[in-house]
C-alpha cells in the first residue's frame, strides 16, 4: 500500500481573495468609494424600503427602478459614492403601487424624464401597475390555520406577467401595508410566511431584487439635533410592525427626512452580505415636484453629498 505524502490544505488570505469575496455575490447595484467597489443591492434578494409617511421612499424606489432598467447611475449621478446599476444586469422592472393611480405614476415618471433631459427611451423597460388596477385587493392572504401566505387572483395575474415577460432585475411593491394582509404588521408568522412567499419572485428569469417599500414610525424631533434625530429615524428599531419583517428581508434600506426641510437621508442598514452593514448616509434633495436629486451646496462641490453615521452634523 503506498503511502499518502501529508499536502498543505490552508493557504494565506490575499488581497485578490479579499476583493473577490466582496463582489462574489452578484450584485444589481454596486458603488465606488475610497475602498474600490463594493456590491450595494444583490440580485435575486428580498429586501424591505423603510420610512415615514412622507419621507421620500417611493421617490427613491421609483428612481432605483429606472437605474436598474437602464443600467445606470441612481439618479443619473455619475459620482464616487453613488450606487449604479451594472449593465449585465439591468432589464424589465415593476412597480406596483397600492396607493397611487398609474396616472398619478406616469405624472412622477415624466417629471423625472423632464428633470434629468431623458426621452422616453428612459422607460423602455419601466412596468408600473397603479392602485385603480389592483381595486384594494392584496397580493396574498394568510390562513392562520395552517399558517401558509394563499395566494390572490391579482398574485395570480402578475405571477403570469412576470413569467411571460421577462428577465426581470427588480421588483418594488408600495406598500407593505396595503399589498399584504394586515396580519403581516402584527403577527411574526403571517409576516414570514408572506414574506418568504414573495421570495419566490426573486428566483424568476433575470433573479431580480424585490423591495418591499414600509412604513416606519414617526420619530419625534428632540431639541433639534439632527445627529441624534436620524440615528433614531434610520435606525431598524424604527420599522413598524412584527420584527419578522426585517428578519426576513436579507437587505434593509431606511430613507428618513427631518422635519420642515427637504432634504431625504438614505441609509443601507443590512447589506445582504455583499458591504458593511454600516455605509455612509446618502443626502438627497426632494424638489417640489416630487424628484430626487443629490445635495449639493452652491459653489461647493460634492459638499454635503455623503454624511459619516457618527458624524451628521
Amino acid at each position: 500500500m503506498t503511502q499518502r505524502k501529508p499536502k498543505r490544505l490552508a493557504r494565506r488570505v490575499t488581497r485578490a481573495d479579499l476583493e473577490a469575496a466582496r463582489l462574489g455575490t452578484p450584485c444589481l447595484f454596486k458603488v465606488a468609494n475610497e475602498h474600490g467597489v463594493e456590491g450595494f443591492l444583490p440580485v435575486g434578494c428580498l429586501g424591505l424600503l423603510a420610512g415615514a409617511p412622507g419621507s421620500g421612499k417611493s421617490a427613491l424606489a421609483l428612481e432605483l427602478l429606472l437605474a436598474a432598467a437602464n443600467g445606470c447611475p441612481l439618479l443619473d449621478e455619475d459620482a464616487q459614492g453613488i450606487p449604479y446599476a451594472t449593465a449585465e444586469q439591468a432589464g424589465n422592472v415593476l412597480y406596483v403601487s397600492f396607493e397611487e393611480t398609474f396616472g398619478q405614476l406616469a405624472h412622477r415618471l415624466d417629471k423625472i424624464c423632464e428633470s434629468r433631459g431623458r426621452d422616453d427611451s428612459y422607460l423602455e423597460r419601466m412596468h408600473v401597475l397603479g392602485c385603480d388596477e389592483t381595486n384594494g385587493s392584496p397580493l396574498l392572504e394568510y390562513d392562520a390555520h395552517s399558517g401558509r401566505a394563499v395566494e390572490t387572483e391579482l398574485h395570480e395575474n402578475i405571477a403570469y406577467q412576470l413569467q411571460e415577460d421577462g428577465p426581470w432585475s427588480l421588483i418594488v411593491l408600495d406598500t407593505l401595508a396595503q399589498s399584504l394582509p394586515g396580519a403581516v404588521e402584527t403577527d411574526q408568522k403571517a409576516a414570514t410566511a408572506c414574506l418568504q412567499h414573495l421570495r419566490r419572485w426573486t428566483e424568476l428569469p433575470g433573479r431580480p431584487a424585490v423591495l418591499v417599500v414600509h412604513h416606519s414610525r414617526k420619530s419625534e424631533w428632540v431639541n433639534a439635533n439632527l445627529t441624534e434625530w436620524l440615528d433614531r429615524a434610520l435606525s431598524q428599531d424604527s420599522v413598524r410592525g412584527a420584527s419578522a419583517i426585517v428578519a426576513t428581508a436579507r437587505w434593509v434600506g431606511m430613507v428618513a427626512r427631518p422635519p420642515r426641510t427637504r432634504d431625504v437621508y438614505f441609509e443601507v442598514t443590512k447589506a445582504g452580505g455583499v458591504a458593511d452593514d454600516a455605509m455612509p448616509r446618502l443626502r438627497l434633495h426632494l424638489n417640489r415636484s416630487g424628484v430626487l436629486a443629490p445635495l449639493r451646496a452652491p459653489g461647493r462641490q460634492q459638499r454635503g453629498l455623503f454624511t459619516d453615521p457618527k458624524n451628521t452634523d
